[in-house]
């Protein structure tokens, strides 16, 4: 669908705080969307680009700084602090994107439109404040909800960015060499921004992750461990036997492996290193009993 242009802001019930037309001057337009909230920076005459350095934090509503604002330098709009999403739809003119191209759709402006019209049927979205770019784009603005984590994206759709926690809009009253920023409505009516708009600018929540499953080891890496325990503690040295015995029976145990075979395995490496066998197993049914279990026997590790 083709967007109609924005209706003639005296068509919209004008206030005293409506910003209407090129013939006010930016320091009309300063004070009108201070009153609104709108943080406002200075931008260098004639371009985009900020005129003072940590903009985001420097960005003002306050009168007296805006009494000082420079000679000539455009207003910028810091969107984060000033609690808004701006919808930046361009004008580029360039063939649109294979999902884009059908009849009706030259432009960014003609794409956010066509959203908006699928998913907001009941609402103009002229309803809220809006901007027109020098080069025929638009900026509309909305009401970020509270707590809003959506952050100064590009090309969520064909010519469509979006300015928000990050990002500036060049507001009323910016003049570049291409022409003026100009205003339509009242920057203190602006729409919420629609929750399907919110769900598909806000960043998606990263699912959490999920332990992975320890797999029981299979009967290669079993007997792989327990030959190594074996060998430890059949060429245990004197004084060590029934420490070593009694650590490589916990392990076994701990993993689920301290079965007959592997028990039998583990009494015949005590022999071997010369442990009595009735002292040997003592040890490995010491270390087959739970820790908290008041049945514990009484080997030292």
């Amino acid at each position: 669908m083709t967007a109609k242009k924005n209706p003639p802001a005296g068509n919209q019930g004008a206030s005293k705080n409506d910003l209407p037309n090129h013939h006010q001057s930016t320091r009309d337009h300063l004070y009108a969307l201070a009153i609104h909230g709108f943080h406002l920076l200075p931008l260098i005459p004639g371009e985009k680009r900020p005129a003072i350095t940590d903009w985001e934090k420097r960005a003002t509503v306050d009168p007296a700084q805006l009494d000082r604002w420079p000679k000539g330098a455009g207003v910028g709009i810091a969107c984060g602090r000033s609690g808004l999403v701006v919808i930046d739809c361009d004008s580029h003119g360039s063939t649109p994107p294979p999902e884009w191209d059908r009849p009706g759709i030259r432009d960014g402006v003609d794409v956010f439109a066509d959203l908006w019209s699928r998913h907001s049927p009941n609402v103009s979205m002229f309803d809220t404040f809006t901007v027109t770019t020098p080069s025929g784009g638009l900026h509309l603005y909305f009401r970020a909800p509270v707590g809003s984590r959506i952050r100064n994206r590009t090309g969520v759709e064909w010519q469509v960015d979006v300015r928000a926690h990050g990002g500036y809009a060049c507001g009323p009253g910016t003049n570049l060499k291409q022409g003026t920023y100009t205003p339509a409505g009242d920057p203190g009516k602006l729409l919420p921004l629609p929750q399907w708009l919110h769900d598909m600018l806000a960043p998606q929540e990263p699912a959490q992750r999920r332990p992975m499953p320890v797999a029981p080891p299979t009967r290669s890496q079993a007997d792989r461990r327990v030959a190594g325990l074996l060998r430890t503690v059949s060429t245990a040295p004197e004084g060590q036997r029934n420490s070593t015995l009694n650590w490589a029976a916990w392990q076994l145990a701990q993993d689920g492996l301290l079965t007959q075979e592997y028990a039998t395995a583990l009494l015949h490496a005590a022999e071997t290193a010369g442990l009595p066998q009735a002292e040997a197993i003592r040890t490995i049914r010491s270390a087959a009993t739970p820790r908290g279990a008041s049945t514990r026997g009484g080997a030292a590790a």
